[in-house]
């Protein structure tokens, strides 16, 4: 399992982001050790008091809501047991006639309680001092917006693994700086600095430089080397507390590099380098208890980092080595996988011996058999919760999130990418899974259909489980197992008409074998030619391995150096689509006539272009009318093509697409392969109504309830979809169709007035300005109006200026205001929308202050218009402080005091770092600590620059 399924499923990235951003690890630190330290009677009205506190305090630390803190005893030797602390009762207090505590041993004489809280924050090291010497050194701030977007790969081995000579050759490689925290703390020594001092003086009492230390210096050689293409860090993390700090205090690691290689080999390496380097280390006692420390050590971090642990068999060449090294990081750390071997989709009813036949083809062929059905299996045992969804899903006779499957696929592909080709056995089960592996993975060369009637299936299956013992072949799975592969995977045959290839599988092993050995012996030296009148076209197969291959369909999935894309139709890039959903009954289909009569729009049915085809005579239309009759979802495929010649068809920009997606998936792969919908409208309607609703006409019982199940299930799901994307906009079906209609015009008139908004933005130079208060952005976006002619807006006065008017959107923020509530970002962003327009004659837009935050930028971005650049001004605390200070004297605002000072440039880090890490592509940095004259010359450059 990939460490993409392990850790998120929604991006891990994003989560790690918004953790870092609002400093939660910090926060439920501090409330642990409050609970433990307070021991409240009711810790439930304890904890809620101190959110509260919390949410006035950005500066939280661990010891937050502990407060008053007995002071800290400097000396810890003259500390005699935990009873010496205030607060805590002594032995001595005890009545002579009750028995006290057995003593302290001399070895626990140290306070645990002093010692703990001496080592927070610090544990697994110890220090030299008892009071924090290397506070100061470690609570500096330092910008690490421009390496936490860079890949961070932690490198592990045991000494003698060559580790050292694989980053020096993997730095070349790739751009990437080689840090060794060993190196670093040597360097500081003899740099003579301060804190090089003081780990001299540690290290030479024998003890372990403090973590936060060893952390800090990191940090600070990856702030200097930020230009690079990423990190590799040698020999760290030792143990597991030491990268939790790390990625606390610093960042995430992207992957961890193992060089795993056998311990005989390890100390005859050492050995031969202790022959003829000197080193007092390279004997083999002393190695020998190198290594087993660090397999005490690393096995346990190995464990840990699982989900991103690369292991590398070090045993061979170093250059063998390397190669494997960086196939390791082109797939982690940039997603390349290239395969230019065929890849096989191996496909037939459960028991049509696909798998035997696999084996067979790949003895003969030396190709890798890859069974999804195995892989689920093998990961079915595993006792975690993806292991045990998966073990629940096969009892069922369902299918497994197809995310899953990719991602295990993924990776056996590309354990086996050496061989000449991959058989992949019983993959895809439906057209979707199909779709997203040669989207994400590589382009399918062939399909192999093994055809069988299914009373030998459920024969061969009933005998096989008598002897397998597997928990899938028993008989009422068996059908469910049929009936599931009939109505997902046996459509598939239409959907890759271009590359099946059918096999009569219910003859022997041996003929089965020949008939299966010439396909893929033509297929490898380019000679096959498909046939099969009742699924395709004749047509060529060419050999991937020396030609491209381009997918027959209008949108081709291309392969390149780095990364496979998914084009689209040129004939699409300016249209826009309006999805139409209703639940059962709801009538929606005169509405949407009404409003593409009103509106212009080209209106296409699903259910006209279905009943249009099936009416053609064609051997899709055939098809169609089965699957129509029994009330299930067409294949979502067909509606995508049907979809796309019809839109092709119309010179219309804007589509009204009724009836349509029924299902996420459908609406997923509409996205991936025409465009994504502009808008949503849903008809909701009552229960009562649907049913009576539904009963006109001929839908008999079965039907109805059908319908509403596929409702109920699926189509719901795609209106939590695009309500999550702020497209959607719903509309009551009941009442009568004129006071319907008069909502939904209201709807497209909103929807109409954004859209030409949004052109009139287009294209246009919108800058976001930011900078800490005292930073000077406010006379510098003055100098910029009158030089440029932007139009410099701040949210904030917009949204005073909205409320001192008399709009109707004034009352509504009064009213919010008075309720206390916060304005949404979404009205916020219309106001500041509403004045770009007013503005659009300007040359360009200043939005100072902007965004608060990612989501607010995000937003932003998706609702109004792409920002060209970030211009932040650049300015040490110091500085800015200095500069209120003295604005003070003869402001006399209230805020220009020390205090607020301080906590107004600690929100606005808080708030604006991790923004200049989204847009680090875009950010244009200033110093502003120069004179004014001096900083608009450089803003100057950037603005000429655009």
């Amino acid at each position: 399992m990939t460490s993409e399924m392990r850790q998120n499923t929604g991006g891990i990235e994003e989560v790690r982001a918004y953790m870092e951003s609002k400093k939660i690890p910090q926060l439920f630190e501090s409330l642990m050790t409050a609970l433990m330290y307070k021991k409240p009677p009711d810790h439930i009205k304890f904890l809620i008091e101190c959110l509260l506190k919390a949410k006035d305090d950005p500066f939280i630390k661990w010891h937050s809501f502990c407060e008053p803190l007995p002071p800290i005893v400097k000396k810890i030797s003259v500390i005699k047991s935990e009873a010496d602390l205030p607060g805590v009762i002594s032995n001595k207090s005890f009545k002579k006639d009750e028995s006290p505590l057995p003593p302290i041993s001399e070895q626990r004489k140290q306070s645990i309680v002093i010692r703990d809280r001496l080592s927070f924050g610090n544990s697994g090291s110890s220090g030299s001092s008892t009071d924090f010497w290397y506070s100061e050194y470690t609570n500096r701030k330092v910008d690490v917006s421009e390496i936490i977007k860079k890949p961070v790969i932690f490198v592990l081995g045991g000494p003698g693994s060559g580790k050292g000579t694989q980053c020096a050759k993997l730095a070349v490689q790739y751009g990437f700086k080689h840090l060794s925290a060993g190196d670093l703390l040597r360097k500081e020594v003899e740099k003579g600095s301060e804190i090089g001092q003081k780990i001299n003086e540690i290290m030479k009492e024998g003890q372990l430089v403090p973590e936060d230390v060893t952390i800090c210096l990191l940090k600070e050689a990856m702030v200097e080397n930020s230009k690079c293409l990423g990190f590799l860090i040698d020999g760290f993390p030792r143990e597991i507390q030491q990268g939790k700090k790390f990625e606390r205090m610093v960042c995430f690691a992207k992957m961890v590099l193992y060089f795993d290689c056998k311990d005989d080999i390890l100390v005859e390496r050492l050995l031969s380098r202790g022959a003829t380097s000197g080193r007092l280390d390279d004997n083999e006692a002393t190695i020998k208890k190198r290594l087993s420390l660090f397999h005490e050590k690393t096995e346990p971090v190995v464990l840990y980092y699982k989900d991103i642990v690369e292991k590398i068999c070090a045993d061979c060449s170093i250059e063998e080595v390397f190669t494997n090294v960086c196939n390791a990081i082109d797939y982690r750390i940039f997603n390349k996988f290239d395969i230019k071997k065929p890849v096989i989709f191996v496909l037939g009813g459960p028991g049509c011996g696909k798998g035997t036949q696999c084996s067979l083809i790949s003895k003969k062929f030396d190709m890798a058999h890859i069974s999804a059905g195995d892989l689920l299996r093998l990961e079915a045992e595993n006792d975690t919760e993806i292991g045990l969804m998966i073990k629940n899903m096969m009892k069922e006779g369902q299918l497994v999130p197809q995310e899953i499957v990719i991602d295990l696929l993924k990776e056996a592909i590309r354990k086996n990418q050496h061989s000449n080709g991959i058989l992949i056995d019983g993959f895809p089960r439906e057209y979707s899974q199909g779709l997203k592996f040669e989207i994400e993975v590589c382009p399918s060369s062939l399909i192999l259909y093994y055809d069988c009637h299914d009373e030998i299936l459920v024969e061969r299956l009933v005998s096989r489980g008598q002897q397998s013992g597997r928990i899938d072949d028993n008989i009422e799975t068996i059908k469910k197992r049929l009936q599931l592969f009939h109505t997902k995977t046996t459509p598939l045959l239409v959907d890759y008409k271009d590359k099946v290839q059918v096999i009569d599988s219910s003859k022997s092993i041996e003929e089965v074998f020949i008939e299966s050995s010439r396909i893929v012996s033509c297929l490898l030296d380019g000679t096959l030619e498909i046939f099969n009148p009742k699924y395709s076209n004749s047509r060529k197969i060419r050999n991937i391995a020396t030609e491209e291959v381009l997918s027959p369909s209008k949108v081709q999935i291309i392969e390149g150096s780095s990364q496979r894309k998914h084009l689209f139709n040129e004939d699409l890039k300016d249209k826009c689509a309006i999805f139409v959903i209703g639940g059962p009954g709801c009538r929606e289909e005169l509405i949407c006539q009404n409003i593409s009569s009103k509106f212009g729009y080209s209106y296409i049915c699903i259910g006209e272009l279905l009943r249009n085809e099936v009416s053609s005579g064609s051997s899709r239309g055939s098809m169609l009318n089965d699957v129509m009759k029994t009330g299930d979802l067409v294949s979502q495929a067909v509606i995508i093509d049907l979809l796309e010649e019809a839109v092709l068809k119309s010179n219309e920009s804007t589509f009204l697409i009724h009836g349509f997606p029924r299902e996420v998936q459908q609406a997923i792969y509409f996205e991936e392969k025409l465009l994504k919908p502009s808008l949503v409208l849903y008809f909701s309607c009552i229960t009562d109504e649907q049913s009576e609703n539904l009963s006109v006409g001929n839908n008999n019982e079965d039907i109805v309830l059908k319908r509403k199940y596929i409702f109920e299930n699926q189509t719901k799901q795609v209106i939590e979809k695009y309500s999550s994307e702020s497209i959607l906009h719903e509309i009551s079906a009941v009442g009568s169709a004129e006071a319907i209609f008069e909502e939904v015009v209201k709807s497209l008139e909103t929807f109409e007035k954004k859209k030409n908004m949004s052109s009139e933005l287009e294209g246009k130079n919108i800058i976001f300005v930011l900078g800490g208060p005292g930073s000077g952005k406010g006379t510098q976006c003055a100098k910029i109006v009158e030089k440029y002619g932007f139009c410099h807006l701040s949210t904030g006065d917009l949204l005073r200026e909205e409320v001192k008017s008399s709009s109707e959107r004034s009352e509504q923020l009064k009213a919010i205001m008075a309720r206390g509530e916060l304005v949404s970002q979404e009205t916020i962003l219309e106001i500041l929308r509403d004045a770009m327009i007013r503005n659009k004659d300007s040359k360009g837009f200043l939005i100072d202050g902007f965004p608060r935050d990612v989501p607010q930028g995000k937003l932003f971005e998706k609702t109004v218009a792409k920002c060209k650049c970030v211009l932040y001004f650049e300015c040490t605390n110091d500085v800015m402080t200095e500069r209120l200070l003295g604005r003070a004297a003869t402001s006399n605002r209230v805020d220009d005091n020390l205090e607020t000072i301080k906590l107004r440039l600690k929100t606005f880090e808080d708030a604006t770092l991790p923004v200049l890490a989204e847009f680090s592509d875009r950010l244009k940095k200033v110093n502003a600590e120069r004179s004014v004259d001096q900083i608009f010359c450089d803003v100057c450059s950037v603005l000429d620059g655009l």
